[in-house]
């Protein structure tokens, strides 16, 4: 079987923090050796990480450590729950040195199903017979780990905390686009009279212009209106958001001005061309019948 103790390259004997410590350096040894250019290396580096998690979770697990020890035969003192539990007795008692059955220590050569113990091939994402989890991807590089590993085979983050911030990311962004829903809507309710006068500004500008077209001076009064309304707009305090409208506003205004330009002046030119020479030849008539 196994020797985790080995493994590791620490005693039998080590304590909870020293077998801690072990594991974490070995980890973070084997793990820089997964991006190796060799293939050979790499598939013997995930192979030791993979080792590695077994032996954090037997090591660091009383339950599992007590039982292990005594198969391995390292004669140290094994759980005396777990022990009490497995002897079935009602006494206290000296470590069991008798050997126990392989199935209670972890596989190395599959991914075992929590919940139907059915052992699966690795790499596996589900169980074959009950369809549980068995596997974890990890978004980060995209490869395989066990469901029971705390750090990625290949890259070496920490699963956990790394599904941890992807969920609080995906939260802070639903909060962050709540929020910018909350101020658009606040900024319309904020804005609206402005908008109302720029768009009243450009409706009439719009019949001033169709009006001076056929009557002439009548659309005069409607361009009128228009620049006054738009210099409302223009004139008003700026606000945040209100670019479009002031934008608005402007162009109204100065299709405003151009169609009063015209107007007057096509009416002076009206005037000159053919009202006037009219007068002229009627006062001329006048005084000839005098």
């Amino acid at each position: 079987m196994q020797d985790f103790y080995s493994l590791l390259e620490i005693d039998r004997s080590a304590t909870v923090d020293q077998i801690s410590t072990a594991i974490d350096e070995q980890y973070d040894k084997w793990r820089r050796l997964t991006s190796h250019h060799d293939a050979q290396l790499q598939n013997q580096a995930n192979q030791a990480l993979f080792q590695i998690e077994q032996a954090r979770n037997t090591l660091l697990d009383l339950t599992k450590k007590g039982p292990y020890d005594v198969e391995l035969g390292a004669g140290g003192i094994a759980d005396p729950d777990a022990i009490h539990q497995h002897s079935g007795l009602h006494s206290p008692l000296t470590p069991l040195r008798s050997p126990i059955s392989s199935t209670a220590l972890e596989r190395t050569d599959a991914w075992v199903c929590n919940s139907c113990k059915k052992a699966n091939p690795i790499g596996s994402i589900h169980c074959q017979q009950c369809g549980r989890s068995v596997g974890q991807i990890c978004v980060k590089c995209d490869t395989t780990s066990p469901a029971t590993a705390k750090f990625c085979l290949s890259c070496g983050v920490n699963l956990a905390e790394l599904k941890t911030q992807i969920e609080q990311d995906a939260i802070d962004r639903e909060i962050y686009w709540q929020q910018q829903q909350k101020l658009r809507a606040e900024q319309e309710v904020r804005l609206a009279p402005m908008r109302e006068t720029a768009e009243s500004a450009q409706k009439w500008q719009r019949i001033g212009c169709a009006t001076s077209i056929f009557f002439g001076i009548f659309g005069l009064p409607f361009v009128i209106y228009s620049l006054r309304r738009s210099k409302a707009v223009l004139d008003s305090q700026h606000q945040p958001g209100d670019e479009s409208i002031r934008e608005m506003a402007k162009t109204a205004r100065t299709w405003s001005i151009v169609a009063a330009v015209l107007i007057v002046s096509m009416t002076a030119f009206t005037f000159a061309v053919f009202v006037l020479p009219l007068l002229m030849v009627l006062i001329g008539a006048g005084l000839e019948g005098l």
